[in-house]
Parts: C-alpha cells; sequence; structure tokens
C-alpha cells in the first residue's frame, strides 16, 4: 500500500527502472482505452473525474516508456460501512501480459469525497515506473465485487520524493552520527571489510558517506568509493571531504566525521546483492548510510 509508501522485506522497494532520458517532473492524464466506465466523485464542491475498474472489466490503457505512471485510487464501497473502519483489498497490475506482485491497500472511508452521495474510500497513490518501449497496462481489484475508482498520470508530478534509510545486511559496525539536534545511524566500512545489501530492482539508491578524519589525516583528504553488483566491479565514485565542524560520533569520540558526500545510482531489475567498498586512502575507514524512494512499485 502507499499512503506513505512501504518498503517490503530485504529491500523489495518495488519499481521499474526509468532510462537516463526519462523527464518525469511534469504530469499529463491518461485516458484509458477500456474500463468499467466513467465516475465523477465530489470532494467538497470540486468534481473530479475518475474510471472504475473492477475484476471482469479492468482498466487498459497503453504508455510509451521510459516514463512513470501515477496512480490515484478509491475504494468504492458496496454497500457504505459504518464508522471508519478499514477494508482490505488487492490491487494487481500486468504490463504487456506479465502478471505483477499484488499490492494490498487499506482504505478508510473518507470523511469528504462522495460518491451519488455517499463515501468513498481513501485516497491511495502508487507510482510506477516503466522502461523504454510501448506498453499495454491492465490494472484491476483481485478480489472479486471490489470495484476501485482510478486517475491515471504520466510523470511524478511536482511532489518531492521521500527517501527512507535502509540497514546493510552486512557492515563494520554500527554507530550514531549526532548533528546539531538530530541523531542518525551510520554503518562502518573500509577496504577489508565493505557494506553488502541485497536489494531487489530495479530501483534508485542513494548513498551517504563520511570519511574517518583524527589527527594524523588532516583537514582534506581523497577518496574512492568503489560498488559491486553481484561481486563484479560496477561503478567507481572519486570523492573529496573535509572534516565536519558540526557532526561527533558519541560511541567514537577519537574519530571526526567527514562532511557527507553523496553517491547515487540506478540498481537494475532483479535481486542482486550491491557491495560498498572505501579505497584510495590513508583514512582508517568511513561510514555510511543507505537511502532508497519510500514510494516505488515494481513492474516486472
Amino acid at each position: 500500500m502507499m499512503r506513505g509508501g512501504r518498503v517490503i522485506g530485504c529491500l523489495v522497494v518495488i519499481a521499474l527502472m526509468v532510462g537516463a532520458g526519462a523527464a518525469d517532473g511534469a504530469s499529463s492524464r491518461i485516458k484509458p482505452s477500456q474500463s468499467a466506465g466513467p465516475l465523477t466523485i465530489m470532494i467538497g464542491s470540486k468534481k473530479s473525474s475518475y474510471h472504475v475498474a473492477t475484476r471482469a472489466q479492468p482498466i487498459v490503457f497503453r504508455v510509451k516508456g521510459p516514463t512513470a505512471v501515477r496512480l490515484l485510487t478509491r475504494y468504492l464501497y458496496d454497500p457504505v460501512p459504518d464508522g471508519a473502519g478499514e477494508i482490505t483489498y488487492r490491487l494487481r497490475a500486468e504490463v504487456d501480459g506479465m502478471s505483477l506482485l499484488k499490492q494490498t491497500e487499506k482504505a478508510k472511508k473518507s470523511n469528504a469525497a462522495r460518491f451519488e452521495g455517499e463515501s468513498t474510500g481513501t485516497l491511495e497513490r502508487t507510482i510506477m515506473r516503466l522502461p523504454s518501449g510501448d506498453h499495454r497496462v491492465r490494472l484491476y481489484p483481485e478480489d472479486e465485487d471490489a470495484r476501485i475508482a482510478v486517475r491515471l498520470f504520466r510523470g511524478e508530478g511536482k511532489k518531492k520524493l521521500t527517501w527512507v534509510s535502509f540497514a546493510p545486511t552486512e557492515h563494520a559496525g554500527a554507530l550514531r552520527l549526532h548533528a546539531s539536534d538530530t541523531e542518525v545511524t551510520y554503518y562502518r566500512f573500509d577496504e577489508e571489510t565493505p557494506a553488502r545489501v541485497e536489494v531487489h530492482g530495479s530501483m534508485r539508491m542513494k548513498i551517504i558517506t563520511r570519511l574517518d578524519f583524527g589527527t594524523a589525516t588532516g583537514y582534506t583528504q581523497s577518496y574512492v568509493v568503489k560498488v559491486f553488483l553481484d561481486g563484479k566491479a560496477w561503478k567507481t565514485f572519486p570523492l573529496k571531504s573535509k572534516a565536519s565542524h558540526v557532526s561527533t560520533y558519541p560511541d567514537m569520540p577519537e574519530i571526526t566525521p567527514g562532511r557527507g558526500r553523496v553517491i547515487e545510482f540506478e540498481i537494475p531489475d532483479g535481486e542482486h546483492e550491491v557491495t560498498i567498498q572505501l579505497d584510495g586512502t590513508t583514512a582508517g575507514g568511513a561510514a555510511l548510510r543507505i537511502r532508497v524512494p519510500k514510494r516505488e512499485l515494481k513492474v516486472g
């Protein structure tokens, strides 16, 4: 479910990779070629047009990638329940005839949205990322009697991505980093003990690294972060850092954290092991923090 998004299991953040040339900041409406019919939902005095999807009559649309497709969905109650209790339903999408993982939604009765005088479910949001090529997409609730109202948009819109932290499966130790009034967890790594994480792509990944500084390492240092994909050398990031004046490691006061340096890359489709290794420095080690987008759906 994507009311705020979800990271599932061992980072099964589910997303299709957008090609480097995709530009999806702008948003445009997608009109389906098939559905169970159009629908108008009132939100206060404002009218919003939707299309209905059922298991027997799915929404079908075509779209050219690479692109992001934004889904806005509302559950249509029949009958409308008393109170504001949750109802669970399963949303399924198929791209080019390939079935996707089921996504479970939990809808509550909306206080504002109404259809034919009755309440609908709360608005749920999902982003699918499609690779290059022409694609045919079928979208429907898996539950036999469920009906959902759907609005489709090409592009992610103007909403900024929310990134969430993810812990590596292997590292040289966790430690707290204190900066101003905040405290976050970083994970140590070096040349001998790299950090590793198992992921299910495709997806974006952002890694914030902080080099170790001590009395003998100077104020500015260069270093290299090497990234391996499934045990093979994949990407190399030459970086330069200075000692931070505002960050500390309460558990390792003898080390001054370097200023955070960010690397970002796309992980291809499928299950992968990503290894992050430190190189090209005389520093004793470094620490990292892995970040992934909170709201992404895999379609492949």
